[in-house]
């Protein structure tokens, strides 16, 4: 049983509550035949991106052979460049690339019929795909694919490559090998590989001119339709209200993003919170097992003062969003649970147990 409304998107998927008709939506995008889904989802903060992409994770990847890898991207800063952003996608694909290659039937022809593997990229999948590698031989592989290592002497004496990663492949070849690592999961058991990048919004820290423009060629790869094997799900705050450059915004980039993204809005008109309300707390407790939280002129007050009530609680007497979003809402819903168990108050609560617990002058 819960005792409060602190909600996780980790951990409370099946509770998204679906206003903007997303899932349907999404239904229909990872269900286009063989073709790996490119999808981004923007919205203001606290409107549900992170809920989208782990219900994607959990609930709709698993029903549509999809193998999904969430990631978050807030680690980026202004130094950041699209090398910081490999590392992030490698750590989570080393893994799978490695473990794939040891159950492909032919790996042999898979390597020489891959179109996304070139030159050194291709040379050291080809090293690490031989199982009688030594141990640490396989281990600076892992380390050049990563982007972290070995020496550039090791890379050329030990490994036979040109040198390190870096100094060799462009944000175009290091998508590739992501997308290589999606060809060689479809190869080895049919299922399409996923990467759901949450807190894209991340990328309009960088400040160089050559990173913006290496992760605007680098997402121009990723999001373009020649990209058959990696399927990609971006979340990020709409990036009109952010500062800076963002590369989604990039004409080349934008283009391809035709039919692909999708919105999230704010609660905003009280109708949406007292659905918001309902199916919560249907969800939480299922159908007519217990009595609703509020009465109706407690659910009332909530849905047509929702931005007093979430400025009352505040540590500031105003907040900068005019627009409450659904985060709003549980901040609320979270507030009143704590004072209702202070209080030893039980559902139905009422509008006079509300107005007692915040300041008169903001309800």
């Amino acid at each position: 049983m819960r005792v409060s409304f602190e909600l996780s998107p980790e951990h409370d998927a099946r509770l998204l509550i679906d206003l903007d008709g997303i899932v349907g939506w999404l239904q229909d995008r990872l269900s286009m035949g063989t073709s790996a889904p490119q999808l981004v989802i923007t919205g203001d903060f606290g409107t549900g991106k992170s809920h989208v992409l782990r219900y994607i994770e959990q609930r709709l990847a698993p029903e549509r052979n999809i193998r999904p890898v969430y990631f978050q991207l807030g680690a980026f800063m202004k130094r950041s460049t699209f090398f910081d952003l490999h590392i992030t996608v490698m750590d989570e694909l080393l893994g799978i690339i490695e473990g794939n290659l040891g159950r492909v039937g032919n790996v042999s022809q898979f390597l020489v019929e891959s179109t996304s593997l070139k030159g050194d990229i291709k040379e050291a999948v080809v090293l690490l795909s031989d199982p009688s590698a030594p141990l640490k031989r396989r281990a600076m592989l892992r380390s050049w694919l990563r982007g972290t290592g070995p020496t550039p002497t090791q890379a050329r004496s030990e490994l036979g490559l040109s040198g390190r990663l870096f100094e060799t492949a462009n944000s175009v070849l290091l998508v590739n090998l992501w997308r290589a690592a999606g060809e060689l999961q479809r190869a080895a058991d049919g299922r399409t590989l996923m990467l759901l990048m949450d807190e894209g919004e991340a990328f309009s820290k960088m400040v160089s001119p050559d990173a913006q423009a290496a992760m605007g060629s680098g997402m121009r790869t990723l999001f373009d339709a020649d990209n058959r094997s990696l399927g990609i799900a971006l979340g990020l705050n709409t990036p009109t209200s952010r500062k800076g450059l963002h590369p989604m915004l990039q004409a080349d980039v934008n283009s391809r993003l035709i039919g692909k993204q999708r919105g999230l809005s704010p609660l905003g008109d009280p109708e949406h919170v007292r659905r918001f309300l309902l199916a919560l707390w249907t969800n939480l407790r299922g159908p007519g097992s217990a009595p609703l939280l509020f009465d109706d002129e407690a659910a009332e007050m909530i849905a047509t003062q929702l931005r007093d009530l979430r400025n009352a609680i505040s540590l500031r007497s105003q907040v900068s969003s005019p627009t409450p979003t659904q985060r709003d809402l549980m901040s609320v819903l979270r507030y009143i649970s704590e004072l209702a168990l202070r209080d030893q108050r039980q559902p139905p609560l009422t509008r006079a147990m509300l107005a007692s617990w915040f300041p008169s002058r903001s309800v």
